[in-house]
């Protein structure tokens, strides 16, 4: 029988060859934002809101409270809690979620309040975005049934410059990004509802707030 033996040298050439391996492929993995989220959404409110009221509503689901798409599309009106300002991800008789840590409750910001009850006072049914398609949970593929108007909203992004390969997605990224840089990792990856921090990590590793521990007040 032949053994190998490993001398320490050579463990460590290993582990720094695994160690930069992790280092690239997580910057690979990282996403890096190349559009500006204020003058997108200033823009969408100018053009979507009145032309595709629909496809804003699910701009709006994606970027302020980054959901992902099958989310946005089989969101109930009755997972929208307007009193409690809180948003519940959970299962129903139409949605199965991507894993047992993808439902959670998101917290609706102040300035959302308004539109969302507005929205709600018009509501046409029991889904948040309308359409003449059924909703289809048994169906093997992915099926939405406000594809046409995710359709015009990809459309719409696109011509922005949003040119990433799924731009609804790179909305629900962007909410990400400024989770982390405003508020951290941890509270990224709770309101993201990733399965641990290490999947939140790897796509949103940097934290760009100047940190301080504030002894520079006291030159």
């Amino acid at each position: 029988m032949t053994f190998l033996y490993i001398t320490p040298i050579l463990l460590l050439a290993v582990c720094r060859l695994l160690c930069d391996f992790y280092k690239n492929t997580r910057h690979r993995n990282s996403y890096r934002s190349k559009i500006d989220p204020t003058a997108l959404l200033e823009k969408a409110k100018a053009e979507l809101q009145y032309e595709h009221p629909e496809a804003y509503k699910a701009f709006v689901l994606c970027l302020l409270l980054g959901l992902r798409r099958k989310e946005a599309d089989l969101l109930l009106w009755d997972s929208i809690d307007l009193k409690q300002q809180v948003v519940h991800i959970e299962r129903t008789q139409y949605f199965d979620p991507k894993t047992e840590h993808s439902q959670g409750d998101i917290p609706i910001l102040p300035g959302m309040i308004e539109t969302l009850n507005g929205l709600h006072e018009a509501r046409k049914g029991i889904f948040v975005l309308n359409s003449k398609v059924p909703p289809r949970p048994m169906s093997t593929y992915g099926h939405y049934r406000a594809q046409r108007h995710f359709k015009k909203l990809t459309i719409w992004l696109r011509a922005q410059g949003v040119e990433n390969t799924c731009p609804i997605h790179t909305l629900r990224k962007e909410f990400g990004r400024l989770i982390t840089e405003q508020h951290g990792i941890y509270a990224a990856s709770r309101m993201l509802r990733h399965g641990s921090i290490q999947i939140t990590a790897a796509h949103y590793a940097d934290d760009t707030r100047r940190l301080s521990t504030g002894l520079e007040t006291a030159l």
